[in-house]
């Protein structure tokens, strides 16, 4: 079954709040982790455990999709990125495929709730927004020039898409995600 990109985009986003049991979209054969430093370059090395991590630099790659750093490692359990250990982060929720933490953050001056990781190789994040949809797309318009609908390069998971939350009209989600 093949589902239409927007479709796609609820069901990661719907997984990712635990909200819905929608199944991503099957896949025929398993790609490469979209988030293994092993894939990823990085223009430099990833902080240490010890080096500080705020939010702004865990995500900072966000508008790009270029999150080598947010995952669940596999080994370990445990994020990849120090920010969740250095800042006590427990995750809030935990699907098959994505793991939630429940923040209280800022993302180019919205304020941010929740934020999804792939702890598979299933590659989606998502940054939860105490925004709606049309104030969410002013403020990223305003801070990186972009609303971030839905486009040819979100599809391809170079940059993300802004979506409505399904759940609650007031909120809105930024989803990075490829399709496949």
């Amino acid at each position: 079954m093949r589902l239409s990109f927007k479709s796609f985009m609820v069901a990661a986003a719907l997984a990712a709040c635990g909200c819905s049991q929608a199944k991503p979209l099957a896949v025929a054969s398993a790609p490469e982790p979209a988030t293994s430093p092993a894939v990823q370059p990085q223009a430099s090395a990833p902080p240490s455990a010890s080096t500080p991590v705020s939010f702004e630099q865990a995500v900072a790659g966000f508008p790009g999709c270029d999150l080598p750093g947010l995952y669940i490692d596999l080994e370990t359990g445990q994020p990849a990125s120090p920010y969740f250990a250095q800042h006590g982060l427990a995750p809030c929720e935990t699907t098959d495929k994505l793991t939630t933490y429940c923040i209280k953050e800022r993302f180019h001056g919205l304020p941010v709730v929740r934020m999804a990781i792939p702890n598979t190789t299933f590659p989606v994040f998502a940054l939860y927004f105490d925004a709606d949809l049309a104030t969410a797309r002013k403020s990223l318009k305003r801070a990186l020039g972009s609303e971030f609908k839905a486009s040819g390069k979100s599809r391809d998971g170079i940059v993300p898409e802004l979506l409505a939350d399904p759940k609650d009209g007031k909120r809105s989600i930024l989803v990075c995600t490829k399709e496949f």
